[in-house]
C-alpha cells in the first residue's frame, strides 16, 4: 500500500499542543503529601506500608509519554520520595480517567481532549496539572490515496480513528481546515490506536492521523496557555453538544505543582 503522508500542523495553533496531557485525580488531590486519594469517593486508599511507603495506583496508557512513569518506578525515583507506585496500563488515556471514577486508580494522564470532556462529567474528578512533551512534534495524516494532498481532498473517505480522544477534536479541526464537516467523511471508531492502525493498513479505512517526535524533554507545569488549551477545547466540546458548558477552573486542584515546581506554574484563575 502506497501511503501520502501530510503535515497536518501548520495553519492550526491548536494542534501545536496534542502532546499535552492533562494529570488528573479525584477529589481529594493527595500528592503534595505524597499519599494516594480514593478515587471514587475520597478516602485513602491505603497507608504507609511496612516500608514507609505510601500505595498510588497510577494509571498509564500505551503511549510515548507513559514512558516517563516507567522509567522513574524502574529507577525508585518514587520509592526515593515516599511513594510506592503501581503502574495499571489502560489502551488510551481516556480509560484512565473512567478508571478514576470507578475506583481502579488513583491518579491518571490523559490527553487534553479526553480530561476536557470527562471532567465535565465528572465533578469528583480534579485537573493538577499538565504534562507536556517538548519537542519537534509533528501531527501528520495518513492516507492511501495518491489524490488526496489537502485536508479538502478527504472528501468521501473513510477516517480511523477512536472515540473519546483527541483524535476527534484533531479531525475536526482538519475537516475545518479544508472545508469539510464530519457528514462529508465517514468516520470509523475503534477502541484503541492499534485497532485504528491495524485497519487502515488492512485497508478498512483510507486515512488515520498520528504523531512524530525525535527529541522529547518532557515537562511537569501548569502555564496559563495549559489552561486556556483545555479551557477551549471545552467550550469546544460545548459548542458541538458532546458535554455542558462548563470552566475547567472549577475542577482543579494544582496544589501540588505550585509546590514542587513553582516556576513552572504560570496560571492565575484572577
Amino acid at each position: 500500500m502506497k501511503k501520502n503522508m501530510l503535515s497536518i500542523k501548520n495553519g492550526v495553533k491548536m494542534l501545536k499542543k496534542a502532546g499535552t496531557l492533562a494529570v488528573v485525580t479525584a477529589l481529594v488531590a493527595g500528592l503534595a503529601g505524597c499519599g494516594a486519594s480514593g478515587a471514587a469517593d475520597g478516602k485513602s486508599t491505603g497507608s504507609a506500608d511496612a516500608g514507609g511507603l505510601t500505595p498510588v495506583r497510577v494509571g498509564i496508557d500505551a503511549q510515548q509519554l507513559s514512558y516517563v512513569q516507567i522509567v522513574a518506578k524502574e529507577k525508585g525515583y518514587f520509592a526515593e520520595n515516599g511513594i510506592d507506585v503501581t503502574l495499571v496500563n489502560y489502551a488510551v488515556g481516556i480509560d484512565t480517567i473512567n478508571a478514576i471514577v470507578l475506583g481502579e486508580i488513583d491518579i491518571g494522564a490523559a490527553y487534553d481532549y479526553a480530561a476536557a470532556t470527562r471532567l465535565a462529567a465528572q465533578t469528583n474528578l480534579r485537573l493538577t496539572s499538565a504534562y507536556v512533551v517538548n519537542g519537534e512534534d509533528t501531527l501528520w495524516f495518513e492516507t492511501s490515496d495518491p489524490d488526496v494532498k489537502t485536508a479538502a481532498d478527504l472528501k468521501g473517505k473513510r477516517i480511523a480513528l477512536t472515540k473519546g480522544t483527541m483524535q476527534e477534536y484533531i479531525w475536526a479541526k482538519e475537516l475545518e481546515m479544508g472545508g469539510l464537516t464530519e457528514n462529508d467523511v465517514e468516520l470509523e471508531y475503534f477502541s484503541s490506536g492499534g485497532e485504528v492502525v491495524t485497519a487502515y493498513v488492512s485497508g478498512q479505512a483510507d486515512a488515520v492521523q498520528g504523531e512524530k517526535n525525535f527529541e522529547t524533554e518532557y515537562e511537569i507545569r501548569f502555564t496559563q496557555d495549559d489552561y486556556d488549551h483545555i479551557q477551549d477545547i471545552s467550550n469546544w466540546c460545548a459548542d458541538n453538544g458532546i458535554t455542558d458548558q462548563v470552566e475547567i477552573k472549577d475542577f482543579m486542584n494544582i496544589d501540588a505543582v505550585k509546590e514542587f515546581v513553582p516556576d513552572k506554574v504560570t496560571y492565575s484563575d484572577k
